[in-house]
């Protein structure tokens, strides 16, 4: 391992090749991960949502499709031919009903005891008896229902029932109108075909109850007996109440499932996904971006074993040639590196340093003959040199010493009047400064009423903008109310036209084949009755919404109005602040440009008193400086000449030990 390492190090052409790899796979692997996650994300939100979508339209066409067969029982309900003592009209329409749609087995009238008194089945007329069924004791108290997932006693086919109650012109419960609906035809008609054959559909009733699910043995029992886990269970109780998606684990295996709830019956309908079959398309993506590593792979290892060898090869003769001259030979020729890049250049200054090398050596070795003998004629000089200024150097100090005590005095009383001088010019800066921060502060304060009174007018404007905004809010909220009225009136009108041509439906029946074409046109009236009904409510939600915004804008509105007045008190008490300031600002800046003025007079006058003073102390100084630098100057003399002295025998040692190194090299 350590010899690989060593290995690495040494060589140039592997350095290249790991370096291109790590700054070119890098990015590449950094990027294609990136580029594969987010391209799972946006793939798995896309399928979340479609799922979702498909998943409440579905519901929502279930729904649609129960309350319409409750509307039909409705209408049949409220017929007087129900309520008459003649079996056959009773049955008569009935089958008008039943023939509506495939998917009804049943259409009954049941009595208030509980007893068959009208079955599209006649033989179950008088003998079959329901008052132990949920939605006939629900209908008998007077509500509409949508029942569980049953079995038929009439067909022993899984049916949901849809009942009513049929109630007499004074209000008395005569009996419950019901009928049943086929559930297999229902679930075939919505739960299956081509856009399911990607999921898994479960159905979970009102009793929670599993009445579809992909594990045949699993139909018929609860939630809670299934054994299913309970994250599953979980979802399964949230989808009764909202739609969504979500994704868990189902048997090990990672699920998308997306949920709504039927909410008026009940129940909830699941599609569930595995989720690795959502991320089979990216198998693909990740293939293509495996090929393409392995290619840019490839071409940045020949790209960089190209690069490493077009170095290499020139740096090894360099690093050749400069092994040569650090060994003391400097007879080689020069190097033949003709390139105009870096290392061209560093071929060329290594054959000059080798050039320059040679020729320094013969100067150094001429030059270090020459400083021998020199060194020794200096040597002889600086020791006559260095008894003639240890005598000057005694003369020179006995002067300095003199002169030193008449400037001591001097410098004692300058240094007092400067200290007086310097505290006056400090008071009177000192005061010219205040004076402009004052004048200063008077312009700020100004400039700030400016601001203030600016203030008060802008707060006056809003306030009145903001009044106007409230008017018009609580006009915009009456047109709103005036709106919802007329969309109520718009929804009565459809919902007679829905039953008038229900009942027109219904005589046509009657009619027989001279009924057909009324029929027709009954049918056709009610789907357009069906269809405005539908709009009014959608624009009548609309208009609520708009409603309840306008109050909470015209509550905020009422809050800004507040505000604003407060705004205004408080801007008016800072005016009124800002001009006592102005006011006391003149005042103090008066006293102090005065004071400035008497403290400008009194520095004058020390001034002249301290100039005195100083140029009889820069006489004395001067007479004391100038010895002292002569005796100092005569000291530094003696000592640079025995350092002369010293450094003339080292100089001559050098020069010996100079000609035994250029002895080395061979030029």
């Amino acid at each position: 391992m350590i010899s690989k390492l060593s290995f690495f190090r040494k060589s140039i052409n592997l350095k290249f090749i790991v370096y291109f790899l790590l700054v070119g796979l890098i990015p590449l692997i950094i990027m294609s991960y990136m580029m594969y996650q987010s391209s799972s994300n946006e793939i798995v939100a896309k399928e979340r949502e479609a799922m979702e979508s498909q998943t409440v339209s579905t519901v929502d066409g279930m729904e649609q499709w129960l309350e319409k067969r409750l509307d039909e029982i409705k209408i049949v309900a409220s017929s007087e031919a129900l309520q008459s003592d003649r079996l056959e009209s009773k049955l008569q329409l009935m089958n008008v009903i039943k023939n509506q749609d495939d998917s009804y087995e049943t259409v009954v009238f049941t009595g208030a005891d509980g007893i068959v008194q009208a079955h599209t089945n006649e033989e179950h007329i008088g003998v079959l008896d329901l008052s132990d069924r949920e939605y006939f004791q629900n209908g008998m108290a007077g509500q509409d229902t949508i029942s569980s997932v049953l079995i038929s006693n009439a067909t022993g086919n899984r049916i949901v029932v849809v009942a009513t109650p049929v109630l007499s012109s004074s209000g008395e419960t005569l009996g419950v109108m019901s009928a049943s609906i086929n559930f297999e035809q229902l679930i075939a008609q919505y739960l299956h075909g081509d856009q399911f054959n990607q999921h898994e559909v479960i159905f979970i009733d009102d009793q929670n109850t599993i009445q579809a699910h992909p594990n045949d043995e699993l139909i018929g029992i609860t939630v809670e007996e299934s054994g299913i886990e309970s994250d599953l269970v979980s979802l399964f109780a949230t989808g009764k109440e909202e739609s969504g998606t979500s994704i868990t684990r189902v048997d090990g295996e990672e699920m998308l499932i997306s949920y709504a709830p039927i909410e008026k019956a009940g129940y909830g309908i699941y599609l569930l996904t595995p989720l690795s079959s959502v991320l089979a398309v990216t198998d693909h993506i990740q293939m293509i971006t495996i090929m393409i590593m392995a290619v840019f792979t490839v071409i940045i290892v020949l790209f960089a074993i190209w690069i490493a060898r077009s170095m290499s090869r020139p740096i090894r003769l360099i690093t050749s040639h400069v092994q040569t001259i650090a060994s003391g030979d400097l007879t080689s020729s020069d190097l033949q590196i003709k390139r105009q890049d870096e290392i061209g250049i560093l071929a060329h200054n290594v054959n000059q340093m080798a050039t320059n090398l040679k020729e320094v050596i013969h100067q150094v070795g001429d030059s270090a003959d020459r400083v021998a003998a020199s060194s020794q004629q200096l040597s002889a000089s600086s020791e006559e040199v260095s008894r003639s200024s240890e005598q000057i150097s005694e003369s020179i100090q006995q002067v300095a010493s003199g002169s030193e005590k008449q400037s001591s005095g001097v410098n004692e009383s300058t240094l007092s009047l400067e200290e007086v001088s310097s505290s006056v010019q400090q008071i009177a800066e000192a005061s010219v400064q205040i004076t402009e921060s004052a004048n200063s502060t008077i312009e700020k304060a100004k400039e700030g009423g400016q601001s203030v009174e600016n203030n008060v007018e802008t707060m006056n404007k809003i306030h009145e903008s903001v009044t106007d905004s409230v008017q018009i809010t609580k006009m915009l909220a009456e047109r709103s109310k005036e709106i919802n009225n007329i969309l109520d009136v718009i929804t009565s009108i459809a919902e007679q036209t829905n039953l008038l041509a229900l009942n027109a439906a219904i005589e046509a029946a009657r009619a027989g084949e001279h009924g057909k074409g009324f029929a027709v046109v009954a049918d056709e009236v009610r789907k357009l009755a069906e269809s405005s009904q539908h709009s009014s409510q959608q624009i009548s939600e609309i208009v609520v919404e708009i409603q309840k915004e306008m109050d909470r804008t015209s509550t905020a509105m009422n809050g800004v109005m507040e505000e604003v007045k407060d705004g205004l008190t408080v801007a008016n008490e800072t005016k009124t602040h800002f001009q006592e300031i102005i006011q006391s600002t003149n005042q103090v800046a008066e006293q102090i440009e005065s004071m400035a003025a008497t403290s400008e007079e009194i520095s004058a006058e020390v001034e002249q008193v301290s100039a005195s003073f100083n140029e009889i102390a820069v006489t004395a100084e001067n007479t004391s400086d100038s010895a002292q630098d002569v005796a100092a100057a005569s000291e530094e003399q003696l000592a640079t000449m025995e350092e002369v002295t010293s450094s003339a025998q080292y100089l001559s040692q050098m020069a010996t030990d100079l000609r035994e190194l250029l002895s080395k090299f061979k030029v």
